[in-house]
């Protein structure tokens, strides 16, 4: 293939990939607005909100102020237009950080992806597991549901517990179980109604591995889910159609 050749392929490959993403069409985009038409009709809705958290930090860790501005807002919801969909609004959110780097948010785009989650645990309470504490966000929402009898949180680092823990622990008592340890070889103490993980920094295909050992290591308790993999899995089918796609015009 020539240089002008393979130019002329990256250019239809890109109008194409554009054209669909930015009409929704792309399966990234169609996982993330089912995500957020689930999120417009559950009744469980009403229990995913931003956090309340005291701004600190601890070690390499910290609780900070997250200000979109209009602008970046735009900026945002432009390359998401050209991707996956996972649109923001402006306003002033809560960060966490590890040495500067973002782990976690409470904007509106992160509120929907635990709505599979929190929407299980609306219809069927019990006793419920998450991996992976974070903002607490999904903390927050099972446990504000008065039907449900407690949440037991299995978090590694240490740091995050001091920062996160305490002010739930005030807020919902014996309710709330803190363990620090790590989700991948942590013995649970009984058996729970409803399991979810959330132990990544980022939406990434390398994720999927350790979604299936949680998935095997907790096989024996109620429903399990995993943050994000609706995604994940959505934009490796995107890909193998672009290699479909390029592979065709390239024969042809």
């Amino acid at each position: 293939m020539t240089e002008s050749s393979e130019e002329l392929l990256q250019l239809r490959r890109h109008a194409r990939r554009t054209a669909r993403s930015l009409a929704g069409q792309t399966p990234t985009a169609r996982a993330t607005h089912a995500l957020a038409e689930q999120m417009k009709v559950s009744p469980a809705r009403e229990y995913l909100r931003q956090v309340k958290l005291p701004y600190k930090s601890f070690g390499d860790y910290r609780l900070q102020p997250y200000r979109v501005s209009p602008a970046d807002a735009q900026m945002f919801n432009f390359r998401e237009a050209l991707h996956a969909h996972r649109f923001i609004t402006a306003g002033k959110y809560t960060a966490l950080t590890q040495q500067g780097s973002i782990w976690m948010t409470d904007t509106p785009a992160e509120l929907v992806d635990h709505i599979p989650f929190v929407e299980h645990v609306y219809y069927h309470g019990g006793y419920v597991l998450v991996l992976g504490l974070g903002l607490g966000m999904v903390v927050q929402a099972v446990l504000e549901m008065p039907h449900v009898q407690g949440c037991t949180v299995v978090e590694l680092s240490p740091e995050v517990i001091q920062l996160v823990a305490p002010t739930y622990k005030r807020r919902y008592g014996k309710r709330l179980n803190v363990v620090n340890a790590d989700a991948l070889s942590w013995e649970p103490d009984h058996l729970y109604s409803a399991v979810w993980a959330d132990i990544w920094p980022s939406l990434s295909g390398d994720n999927l591995p350790e979604v299936a050992r949680l998935k095997r290591r907790y096989k024996e308790h109620g429903w399990f889910g995993a943050w994000g993999v609706e995604i994940i899995r959505a934009s490796l089918v995107e890909y193998q159609n672009e290699r479909r796609y390029i592979k065709r015009i390239t024969s042809s």
